[in-house]
């Protein structure tokens, strides 16, 4: 992996002597083949030929013709070193012939064989720097370029790539397909997806829509839902923008294995297989499907029509889409309430804003690896809860006014933090340079609290604000601040606060509240920690709030304080034990489950961890056979997995899985099977080889046999042999091995595995220098002991950090897992009596 880097010095040199950039790609595609051939004619401007030029490629060149003539030429393992002496100022063709492998790590140009059906697939995944694994290019978002694709294949297969097709012609068994030029964009989002997908169509206005996915699970396509969601956004956004969709289709592809969500290919949006319900989804999953949707439709805008000049502005990218597609789903979908989910999704930045790695939201990218790990919780919903900050600070109006002038300022070329602030001072007539510099170019998530005195009535009021452990700064804010009484709102007053300590006379004379919140409607970015009275009042009695946002965000507070150990972690699993029965909104159940299960993980001692694992089996299995509707006893059966591995007897979901008793208006569908399943593995039970056996022959699909060798990692037995194969990672795609890695440690087993917490660190600086990135991300993410939340394992944690020379990822990952080490020792220190 080390090596394959693209540094910003490099990139900006380049792009001072190269433009004018188009590519003829040419692609040979065969049945049954672990390679392609390839032809790709670069052609390009080039300001003065004073030394070589390097051309980004991974691949086996096989000739390099520069200007009609052939050309020696010097292939490192990233790249073609073009001789200067046979370039040319100004104009040059160089056409280079290869053959390449086919990847199966989910980047590059990724090669799937459907179980089930046999049949090939094949999708490019490039984002931030991996188009030079498809074809010889340079490889960096400000040298845009157009693109003229000509795939031959075999006929039953089809190809989509950016634009439409031109011709097709068919010859011996074989079709070759040329596809239009397309406009210029950037080479990350080049796209082309072979196979024989499944394909529905439909229209908005004139702009083509297609759906597709794999033969074998087209029966779970929702393409109902997708195109309203699609319709409903390109609606919105045409409108919102003041700005044509600017490309001439809009395709969306399920691809397996797909390493994200999904990509914001230009007219071709990849997406993963998870949205591919193989069950009724929840309302929650519908709105997450939705706003994904809507998320990768923004980019079509930013970021595929208006690019950042370099990964220092990758916000520019993220975090527009981020806020604007919670912003579309409220405004033009069935979700009205999409602000809920948009709060779920800070807690994301929250967490990663108190590391040390944490980084401004328009950072300093010195190269492709820092670009690679800031697709994070900064970039992303910091960055989206910073825009919606600022959209309340100028008003709606003025911010829709700005992104207007904004594309059509800079359509179809690059833009810096610089260019977006001066369309948004024209439009809203504000100096932003203070508030970018204080929000946009700093890290860090401010804490505030309320201050004040009462007796009957409250005679003196104040915000105290309190700065990031990371640095002393302390920031300007605009709020709202609402007190309750007996449940229901008494008085929300408008607050600017800075400093320290701001007073807000406007609350004097007021009753005295049960209650207060001081960033009600979420239109800050701050930690909110609430005031004895307030906290006592919200473990009392937060069933009393109607406003389902409120108390969401009210239930948040609490749980900010059980990260900042101010709050016991025993008290908030009461609470959830206590309140969740007559909970009836999703996206509050959810989220205190999900948080139930991370204080099993780490916020508890070992005792703590069995006896609360059994009081919640017997608790959630109560309520899952209470009357409610199939949507609620879905999500209790997730509360009720989380603590099976725990338990003393899980036999009910034995006989559940043997069919031998049911629940009513609860399916059981396929994923909660191998989920009941894989915490049986882990808990011991002895038949668990002859479920995984029964329920792999019902579910014989990919996702299936990946569940089934997941349960198989997750007993005890063959740990070693497994280990081996997670450190060769040979022989499988990296979305089979992932899903073992991801049961191999378990809270229940771990006295057994501490070996492998030692060989961890024996093999994971070899996994980063060997592998690619994205597979020595997952290695560590599922691989990292974080189940030894001890402080002798910190210890190792950070001599290891302290006697290597870690590459940037390896360094940040460590670092990140320490900070999470020290906050759940913390708390133990406290709390765990």
């Amino acid at each position: 992996m080390i090596g394959d880097v693209l540094t910003r010095k490099f990139a900006e040199k380049r792009a001072a002597l190269v433009s004018d950039i188009g590519y003829k790609i040419e692609l040979i595609l065969k049945k049954n083949s672990k390679t392609y051939a390839g032809k790709c004619e670069l052609r390009f401007f080039l300001k003065e030929s004073k030394e070589n030029l390097k051309v980004d490629f991974i691949g086996n060149p096989k000739s390099v013709i520069v200007n009609g003539k052939k050309s020696d030429f010097e292939k490192q393992k990233y790249a073609i070193i073009m001789p200067k002496a046979a370039l040319a100022k100004g104009a040059n063709a160089v056409l280079i012939e290869y053959e390449n492998e086919y990847d199966t790590t989910g980047t590059g140009f990724h090669h799937f064989i459907d179980p089930e059906d046999k049949r090939e697939y094949m999708y490019t995944q490039f984002e931030p720097y991996d188009a030079h694994r498809l074809f010889p290019c340079f490889d960096q978002p400000d040298l845009k370029a157009t693109y003229e694709l000509t795939a031959a294949l075999p006929n039953e297969w089809i190809v989509i790539s950016n634009s439409l097709e031109e011709s097709t012609k068919k010859e011996n068994g074989v079709k070759i397909i040329k596809f239009r030029k397309t406009p210029k964009f950037s080479t990350y989002l080049f796209h082309l997806s072979v196979g024989e997908f499944h394909c529905v169509q439909d229209k908005f206005g004139k702009i083509p829509l297609r759906l597709f996915c794999r033969q074998s699970m087209k029966k779970y396509l929702r393409d109902k839902d997708m195109f309203a969601f699609t319709k409903q956004g390109l609606e919105f956004y045409q409108n919102f923008f003041d700005f044509k969709y600017p490309f001439e289709k809009y395709d969306q592809i399920f691809v397996p294995e797909f390493n994200h969500g999904a990509m914001e290919n230009v007219g071709a949006v990849t997406f993963t297989e998870r949205f591919l319900f193989r069950y009724e989804p929840r309302r929650t999953e519908r709105s997450m499907l939705a706003d994904v949707v809507l998320h990768e439709m923004v980019h079509m805008w930013f970021g595929d029509l208006v690019t950042m000049k370099w990964w220092d502005d990758l916000w520019l990218n993220e975090s527009f889409a981020d806020f604007l597609s919670y912003l579309g789903l409220v405004k033009a979908t069935e979700f009205k309430d999409g602000w809920q989910s948009f709060y779920a999704r800070k807690a994301w930045a929250y967490v990663e804003d108190q590391w040390v790695t944490t980084h401004p939201i328009a950072t300093d990218a010195k190269d492709t690896d820092v670009a690679f790990s800031n697709f994070d919780g900064i970039s992303y919903s910091k960055g989206a809860s910073v825009l919606k900050q600022l959209m309340f600070f100028i008003g709606e109006e003025a911010f829709k006014k700005g992104l207007s002038i904004y594309f059509k300022k800079y359509e179809w070329s690059n833009t810096s933090l610089k260019d977006f602030l001066n369309c948004m001072e024209q439009a809203s007539g504000k100096s932003l340079n203070s508030w970018a510099k204080m929000w946009l170019e700093t890290t860090g998530v401010n804490t505030i609290e309320p201050v004040f005195k009462t007796k009957k009535l409250v005679e003196q009021f104040e915000v105290k604000q309190s700065p990031s452990l990371t640095n002393n700064l302390l920031r300007e804010h605009r709020c709202q601040a609402a007190f309750f009484k007996d449940g229901e709102k008494q008085k929300e007053i408008s607050i600017a606060y800075t400093g320290e300590s701001t007073k807000v006379p406007e609350a004097n004379g007021l009753e005295k509240p049960d209650l207060v919140v001081l960033n009600y409607n979420d239109h800050d970015y701050v930690k909110e920690r609430l005031d004895k009275d307030s906290a006592d009042y919200a473990l009392r009695s937060i069933e009393e709030l109607k406003d389902d946002l409120t108390r969401q965000m009210v239930y948040g507070s609490l749980w900010q304080m059980v990260r900042d150990a101010l709050l016991d972690p025993k008290k908030y699993l009461e609470l959830v034990m206590e309140k969740t029965p007559s909970e009836k909104n999703l996206f509050i159940l959810e989220s205190l489950f999900s948080r139930a299960s991370g204080i099993l993980g780490s916020y508890i001692t070992d005792k703590g961890y069995f006896e609360f694992c059994e009081k919640i089996y017997d608790f959630a299995l109560e309520n899952l056979e209470k009357e409610n509707s199939r949507e609620i006893k879905d999500v209790w059966f997730n509360l009720l997995s989380s603590s099976i591995g725990g338990c003393k007897n899980p036999e009910k979901i034995v006989q559940l899985l043997e069919n031998k008793i049911k629940i009513k208006n609860f399916p059981f569908n396929q994923e909660q099977r191998w989920a009941a399943i894989n915490r049986l593995a882990v808990f011991g039970h002895p038949k668990t080889d002859e479920l995984i056996k029964k329920e792999l022959k019902k579910d014989n699909t990919d996702k299936g046999r990946k569940e089934a060798f997941a349960a198989t990692v997750a007993k005890k037995e063959k740990k070693k042999e497994h280990w081996e194969l997670f450190v060769k990672g040979e022989g499988q795609s990296l979305d089979y091995l992932r899903t073992g890695m991801s049961r191999f440690f378990s809270r229940k087993q771990k006295e057994g595995l501490r070996g492998f917490a030692d060989s961890f660190f024996k093999e994971i600086l070899g996994i980063f220098e060997k592998k690619n990135r994205k597979y020595a991300e997952d290695f560590f993410d599922n691989l990292f002991p974080s189940v030894y939340v001890e402080k002798i394992f910190l210890k190792k944690c950070q001599d290891f950090v302290e006697n290597n020379k870690l590459p940037l990822l390896l360094k940040e990952s460590m670092l990140e897992s320490i900070d999470e080490l020290q906050r759940s020792l913390k708390i133990l220190k406290k709390f765990g009596k």
